[in-house]
């Protein structure tokens, strides 16, 4: 029986890939902008997680940062409340075994 080898890494993003990722109008806390000020900014998004971040966004629950994990780890969406959502990879579940 042939095994055939599966490239493990997120197919959608590439890190450092400007074609892995799609511009979101996302919230940007005065804490986090050199204005000092609460702004709405146009950010890169990770393509496989920016509609959660968009949904999470539109619904008044603001974002600060996110990552897929490209498959090498867990992804994440971090809250402005301080909450981090884990979007859990079973590829990196799986490694850590």
């Amino acid at each position: 029986m042939t095994t055939k080898k599966v490239n493990r890494k997120c197919q959608n993003c590439i890190w450092g890939s400007p074609h892995s990722v799609m511009k979101c109008y996302v919230f940007l806390a005065a804490a986090n902008s050199h204005t000092d000020k609460d702004r709405w900014v146009w950010k890169p998004i990770d393509k496989c997680i920016a509609s959660i971040v968009n949904a999470f966004n539109a619904a008044g629950i603001y974002t600060t940062g996110s990552c897929c994990g490209h498959g090498e780890r867990d992804g994440e969406i971090l809250l402005l409340d301080g909450r981090k959502l884990i979007i859990r990879s079973r590829i990196w579940n799986k490694k850590k075994k």
